[in-house]
């Protein structure tokens, strides 16, 4: 793959990347927080862009969940890419990631109830 090539593929990874970003600031955003109208505005319309439609209408406690699933998402690609040689297994030791992953179990139990696994459906 020539170096063009590789850079193209950069740039569409990077649009993900940041569409990501922009859900997870949007979600963490809580009901008191100053927001600058511009950042605000932007982040809905990439989140408008990608299908992304009322972020507000989620329960407090569903968005931070969701926030805290999608900064542990880049906890762990962030220590990927600054250890790749690191031993293979589930061995991180960064708090964000720890509390992350805990934090983000707390939604199994609704995510099960409500796709059918916990009423036997």
């Amino acid at each position: 793959m020539s170096m063009q090539e590789m850079t193209a593929v950069i740039t569409r990874f990077q649009t993900a990347t940041d569409a990501l970003a922009a859900l997870g600031a949007r979600l963490a955003m809580g009901e008191g927080d100053t927001v600058a109208p511009e950042i605000l505005t932007a982040l809905d319309e990439v989140l408008t862009a990608a299908g992304v439609t009322d972020v507000d209408g989620l329960e407090p406690q569903q968005r931070a969940m969701l926030a805290g699933l999608i900064r542990t998402m880049f906890a762990q690609s962030a220590d990927l890419l600054d250890c790749p040689t690191r031993d293979a297994g589930w061995s991180y030791t960064d708090p964000v990631v720890l509390e992350g992953v805990g934090r983000g179990s707390m939604m199994m139990p609704t995510l099960l109830r409500g796709s059918g696994e916990l009423n036997g459906v």
